[in-house]
């Protein structure tokens, strides 16, 4: 029985008996017994030490034990350095847990300590030199050594045990107690600890080599090297040995009657060495190997095979080898391969695989066998919970894989958080990652759309081409040291935010009317060829997380440029220094923050985005005027504003303000100004109605108008725009008789159109 050396305890008259426990107790516990006390005495834990008592139950084992039943202390004093099997490490580390072994805040302030059933009373036990016993066989029921109980499972004897003290008049008092406990994992029956005999594999004679290793060896996250460090510091001689079925049969023979080991290293040696002629194919499966005895080279006996299989992460351990038969076959194959470039698990696995496979290395080889190490985290569902089938909350990779799609799910696990972190899984989340790829799908078939008849070249490029080809070098700089760094939520999100916003919201709308089918603008082909070199670095970007999409881009591309046969056989992009501008990036960046607070400004002038501004005016910093002078034609092409100034606004003015920039938008509009408003609505209705009647872009057009004097008028008087932006190669006014129509209003007038393929 172990006490708490410093705690106080009590000696108490009961009726004709003398009960001892702590001070702290005493309230509670006789209030649960319900009898009388007088406290005699009162003294610390220490004082008990080394006093002997009798035992409760009349068992054999009970009358052999020796130096057992007596007081010990539950803070050990380590002056022994006999420990075997990392004994006296292990009660270093656990030297906090041992104060508190004794809890006086519960129970009697007096713990049993079983020696033979569970690991801190296993270690207490050696310190002080306890007898071990573990009268309990394989099947968790007592030995004939537990006398009256033997063959009983143990939970079932307790009812028995909890009866005979009773008659005994042993028993003060007996409860049910709700409390944490291991249990199987498969079929979640409790789990008994019960000492047994192993085979250990000795650390001590690597453990320096390996702590010395995983400072070479680079961790993603870096914080795991640390998690590992401190591991390999604890770590205690393997036990290799498992009472198992299925296994690698563990390879010791020893003497029947001497008692001599011999372990077995190949096929070969056992063949030799075995007392029985072997056949060729030998299947080394438990069940045969066990019929195979070897002569004793001692005493000339009968040596068998221990019954015991070893631990499957020994196999694990030596995996990189073994999967190619080495040493027997491919050796030069595993030579090139080894030491591997990688490895990837999840967190667990650092006293799991990571450490199997180091040990093993160390052991075999004398070097790490990996140079990279990569932590995953787990996934949970929606609410934080592990998935779990009992529990119905688990979502089923083929339905992810319906709901979603193959590039889609991959994506997901490289946007939302490290690799590293668990993850709860969303499929409300997931859908943001699909409308993201859709995008991107969108923007690439805009490029197929509007990519005819053009000469590629990089010359003589616009303010928005010399952005986005910065931008997309800076991009390749940046996935490819993220990568490298095993932050794939933060490629995939680098990547999916240029193609959202920098690409598609950015670019291809200030770009479109450069590419438009009719369009007669100077630097169309320089505009194609910036998309052509954009999507083609993003295919290769993109492919190693959404393969499927990449690949299709990438053979599309091959209609405007010879390529390789796939996306997966070019090399990795590399940046290109010569397009990277990080002052015009920065410039950008301040011009449309300014775009996004002017946004917020039209949006209280109630106007809409299509309808132009007579001005706009910014107060800001110097950096952010410096930008806007430049990239002065982007600003107003954004704002959809005729000018861009400096200052403060009066009442005919709309403002929104963030991060000390003031936006404000003029939102008064003259009669030009509603004409050109009343022009852009006119477009934009003819063209929605273009595509929903499946007319390509290029198709050109018969067009009939109906609508008010006024109105027809300012039509009229645009007529070549009109036919340049919708492809009317006739446009009729006054009526709208042909089959495909539309309408819509402004400002409460009515407006009719119709139109067919010329």
């Amino acid at each position: 029985i172990a006490v708490h050396p410093e705690a106080d305890y009590v000696k108490l008259k009961v009726e004709n008996e003398f009960w001892i426990l702590a001070e702290k107790r005493v309230e509670k516990v006789m209030e649960l017994v319900g009898k009388a006390y007088e406290v005699v005495e009162k003294f610390k834990g220490k004082e008990l030490e080394e006093i002997e008592y009798e035992a409760v139950l009349d068992v054999p084992v009970q009358k052999e034990l020796k130096n057992a039943r007596k007081v010990i202390l539950s803070i050990p004093v380590l002056k022994s350095k006999s420990y075997k099997h990392g004994v006296l490490e292990k009660l270093k580390e656990l030297k906090e847990e041992f104060e508190e072994f004794v809890n006086v805040e519960e129970g009697t302030g007096l713990v049993h300590v079983a020696p033979g059933h569970g690991p801190e009373d296993f270690f207490v036990g050696q310190h002080y030199n306890l007898p071990v016993l573990s009268e309990v066989d394989d099947e968790g029921k007592f030995t004939e050594r537990a006398g009256k109980l033997k063959g009983l499972y143990v939970k079932d004897a307790d009812r028995l045990i909890i009866e005979e003290l009773k008659k005994k008049n042993l028993l003060a008092y007996a409860s049910y107690v709700v409390h944490s406990y291991p249990l199987c994992w498969r079929c979640k029956n409790p789990l008994i600890f019960r000492l047994t005999k192993q085979w250990f594999l000795s650390i001590e004679p690597i453990k320096e080599q390996m702590l010395k290793g995983n400072e070479k060896v680079r961790w993603l996250p870096p914080f795991g090297k640390d998690r590992f460090r401190n591991w390999l510091k604890d770590a205690v001689d393997w036990c290799i040995s498992r009472q198992r079925y299925w296994g690698i049969p563990l390879p010791i023979w020893i003497c029947e009657k001497c008692g001599k080991v011999e372990v077995i290293g190949s096929l070969k040696e056992l063949k030799a060495k075995a007392l029985e002629s072997l056949p060729e194919k030998l299947d080394l499966h438990k069940h045969e190997v066990d019929k195979i005895h070897l002569k004793c080279s001692k005493c000339n006996s009968k040596m068998k095979r221990v019954k015991d299989v070893l631990d499957v992460w020994f196999d694990s351990g030596i995996a990189p080898w073994a999967s190619l038969g080495y040493p027997f076959k491919h050796k030069e194959v595993f030579e090139r391969l080894w030491p591997v470039d990688l490895i990837d698990e999840s967190q667990d696995q650092i006293r799991g695989w990571f450490y199997s496979l180091m040990f093993c290395g160390v052991a075999t080889f004398g070097e790490v066998p990996y140079k990279r190490v990569a932590m995953n985290g787990w996934v949970l569902d929606e609410k934080g919970e592990k998935m779990s089938k009992s529990l119905g909350n688990v979502v089923w990779a083929q339905e992810a894989l319906e709901k979603l799609g193959a590039d889609a799910l991959r994506m997901y696990y490289c946007w939302e958080v490290a690799p590293w972190e668990t993850q709860k899984f969303s499929f409300k989340t997931a859908q943001e990652i699909v409308r993201a790829l859709n995008i991107f799908w969108n923007s690439f078939n805009f490029y197929l759309t509007y990519a005819k008849d053009f000469e590629f070249t990089l010359s003589n490029l616009e303010l928005e081409d010399r952005w986005i080809l910065s931008r997309l070098n800076s991009l390749i700089k940046k996935v490819t040291l993220h990568l490298e760094n095993f932050e794939f939520n933060k490629a995939g999100r680098a990547l999916v935010e240029f193609v959202t916003n920098e690409l598609s919201r950015v670019y291809i709308k200030k770009i479109r009317d450069r590419v438009w089918v009719f369009s007669d603008s100077k630097t169309k082909s320089q505009a194609l060829t910036v998309l052509f070199e954009v999507f083609y670095q993003l295919a290769k970007l993109f492919a190693p997380i959404t393969p499927f999409l990449s690949e299709e881009i990438y053979q599309k591309l091959k209609k405007f440029k010879r390529l390789k046969t796939s996306v997966f056989e070019e090399r990795w992009p590399e940046a290109k220094e010569e397009f990277i501008d990080l002052e015009l990036e920065s410039q950008f960046e301040k011009v449309l923050k300014v775009v996004e607070i002017g946004y917020a400004a039209r949006q209280k002038t109630g106007l809409k985005l299509r309808w132009p501004v007579k001005e706009v005016l910014v107060e800001c910093d110097a950096e952010t005027q410096k930008a806007i002078q430049k990239l002065k034609p982007i600003l107003k092409f954004f704002l959809n504003c005729k000018r861009i100034g400096f200052g403060k606004g009066d009442e005919t003015y709309e403002v929104a303000e963030e991060k000390g920039i003031r936006v404000w938008v003029k939102k008064v509009l003259d009669a030009e100004l509603k004409e050109e408003a009343f022009l852009r609505e006119f477009i934009r209705n003819v063209q929605e109605c273009r595509k929903k009647f499946g007319f390509r872009v290029e198709e050109r057009i018969r067009l009939q108008v109906n609508a008010p004097t006024s109105l027809t008028k300012i039509l009229e008087k645009n007529e070549s725009l009109i036919s340049r932006e919708v492809g009317s190669g006739i446009l009729e006014f006054g009526k709208s008789e042909l089959k495909n129509q539309g309408k819509f209003e402004f400002e409460g007038q009515p407006i009719e159109f119709s139109f067919e393929k010329l």
